[in-house]
């Protein structure tokens, strides 16, 4: 009987090590989880003012055709389109 006692002392014990293992285990992937938010929320803050700055607005209102071909490299101040009538 003494033995079983001892068996189950030694179970209960590394049961309990376990369950505070897996406490500190959710913890930890709950930081991870924090720390995955915060820099999605810095490259969606960056992906937002990368999108702003390449808004096209024109001072005339109307239609336009585009004269720079698709990927092309453009500099501040490059024609890109010219307006039909």
């Amino acid at each position: 009987m003494q033995t079983n006692l001892d068996r189950a002392k030694i179970e209960y014990g590394g049961a309990k090590l376990d369950a505070d293992k897996a406490g500190k285990h959710l913890a930890d992937a709950l930081d991870k989880i924090k720390l995955a938010r915060r820099k999605l929320a810095e490259y969606e803050a960056l992906l937002a003012a990368q999108q702003a700055a390449m808004t096209i607005t024109s001072s005339y209102e109307g239609t336009f055709s585009s004269r720079v071909a698709l990927g092309s490299f453009v500099r501040k101040g490059h024609l890109l389109g010219s307006r039909l009538n």
